[in-house]
């Protein structure tokens, strides 16, 4: 597992995404919401909420809207009408919009605690629309955070380098010195690519048992 050779106690500092991370797995929630909506799940593939995954950082519309460029209202009336998945997923007025959804995940939350009890610093480095913000908060312990840094309030999305750099200046680190958890591939190479180690969130209990062994906590 990549990172594990690192002394311990370099990390000076701790950095997670939130949803997929800090919540629990987010596919669950999207697949119940698609269903309860009557929507095909194999729609959601070509739907306008793929694009939020495309690679790199664009400007496409999706990417737009996680920097604050755009608002909400703006993206969805922007979308082809046939695009219902995005639609009544996305929007908070929707009985199927899905953030409500995410739940915090207990192990992480009690990681990020042993974390700032250890003496190191912790931040939240997440693309976030700012409409859904008051969702992501409730899904977090926001009090555990040194540093909370929203695509949509410092126009940066991952995984865009200068997010990174950002995040590391207001925490005060060194790349070197920065761990990042993310459960996107993508968002993971791009830590990695400013120097940060980095781990892949696929399951929860494997990521922090490998994030606990690289920082010595137990």
């Amino acid at each position: 597992m990549r990172g594990l050779s690192r002394v311990p106690g370099v990390i000076k500092a701790v950095c997670f995404d939130v949803a997929g991370v800090l919540t629990s797995p987010i596919g669950p929630p999207f697949a119940a919401k698609a269903l309860q909506a009557g929507l095909d799940l194999l729609e959601l593939q070509s739907s306008a909420l793929a694009a939020f995954a495309a690679p790199g950082d664009s400007d496409l519309p999706a990417h737009r809207i996680e920097r604050g460029e755009i608002s909400l209202e703006d993206f969805l009336a922007g979308l082809d009408p046939a695009d219902r998945a995005s639609r009544i997923l996305m929007d908070p007025a929707s009985r199927y919009f899905v953030p409500p959804a995410f739940e915090g995940h207990p192990g992480m939350h009690d990681f990020v605690r042993d974390v700032r009890n250890s003496g190191r610093r912790t931040a939240v480095i997440s693309n976030v629309v700012q409409e859904w913000v008051p969702w992501w908060d409730a899904t977090i312990p926001r009090d555990l955070f040194d540093e909370v840094v929203y695509s949509c309030d410092v126009g940066l999305r991952k995984p865009n380098p200068a997010i990174y750099y950002h995040a590391l200046v207001r925490l005060g680190v060194e790349p070197q010195e920065a761990l990042f958890l993310d459960d996107f591939e993508a968002m993971v190479a791009g830590a990695r690519a400013v120097g940060m180690e980095a781990i892949h969130v696929q399951q929860h209990d494997r990521a922090i048992a490998e994030a606990r062994a690289l920082l010595g906590i137990d």
